[in-house]
């Protein structure tokens, strides 16, 4: 009775010896390079949220333009909303290249930390834009407040894009890959 207990410390010493001394195959940094790695990330929840988000941008912008001018309002109506908005798909536009074009592999928190940034920003600046136009515009068109819903709706995407990107930066979906565990075999004894 008292061999068997041994014999385990024994391999519980070896094992954790061994768990110590044991190369570890992809580390945390490095399964988040390989998700930030040319081309991938247009796969990635967050590359498809970055692009939906682009695209209510980009149909709000054009109803925008392609809708006519409400009557009575400020001088500065018909360039403030489609300012912001053309910043803000520019902004989304050129991180998503970055991020597709894997040039976010070396320094990944400081691209994610910039992405969320910019685009916390741009949303808020661009939902108060949104607001501002609508309620500037009067109540009763009904294409305006089209453009208003559908870039709110982009606007939403994107923040939902930075907590995407935040939880893909910070949390990683598959373990890193260590190597197996050897099965421990023991001698058999002379004495056997």
């Amino acid at each position: 009775m008292n061999e068997n207990v041994e014999n385990s410390d024994t391999v519980h010493a070896r094992k954790s010896l061994y768990m110590r001394i044991a190369p570890v195959v992809d580390t945390y940094d490095d399964v988040i390079k390989n998700k930030l790695q040319s081309g991938k990330f247009p796969f990635t929840r967050p590359g498809v949220i970055k692009v939906v988000a682009m695209l209510c941008l980009i149909a709000s912008l054009g109803l925008f333009l392609g809708t006519s001018l409400c009557d009575e309002t400020s001088k500065w109506y018909p360039f403030f909303l489609p300012s912001v908005e053309t910043c803000a798909i520019a902004t989304l536009s050129v991180l998503y290249v970055i991020f597709a074009s894997g040039c976010t592999t070396n320094h990944p928190a400081f691209w994610v930390k910039l992405d969320i940034t910019l685009n916390l920003f741009l949303a808020v600046v661009g939902i108060v834009s949104i607001v501002t136009s609508m309620c500037d515009c009067g109540k009763g068109d009904f294409s305006q407040v089209i453009i208003g819903v559908v870039g709110i709706c982009g606007y939403l995407t994107s923040v939902i894009g930075c907590i995407s990107i935040f939880l893909m930066y910070r949390f990683v979906d598959d373990k890193p890959r260590s190597q197996p565990d050897r099965p421990t075999q023991f001698r058999k004894s002379v004495f056997a």
